[in-house]
């Protein structure tokens, strides 16, 4: 069995790791989203947001494999 720590830091590198990916994609985003106000265009909200949602998503997968 995985310890918690290790779990979490797991979570962490890939947490990580989707803010690196959704920063490059955040060029090609931004111009989409012109119309919204300019926290919701800032690069930084935008890579934080889309790295919690991508941990959430990873935490219901994970939560899904490990239900008994």
């Amino acid at each position: 069995m995985v310890g918690r720590g290790s779990v979490i830091g797991v979570f962490a590198v890939l947490g990580f790791v989707a803010g690196i990916a959704f920063g490059f994609a955040i060029p090609y985003v931004v111009p989409a989203l012109a119309y919204l106000p300019k926290l919701v265009t800032a690069q930084w909200f935008l890579a934080g947001l889309m790295g919690a949602l991508f941990s959430v998503v990873i935490v219901l997968a994970y939560i899904a494999a490990h239900h008994n």
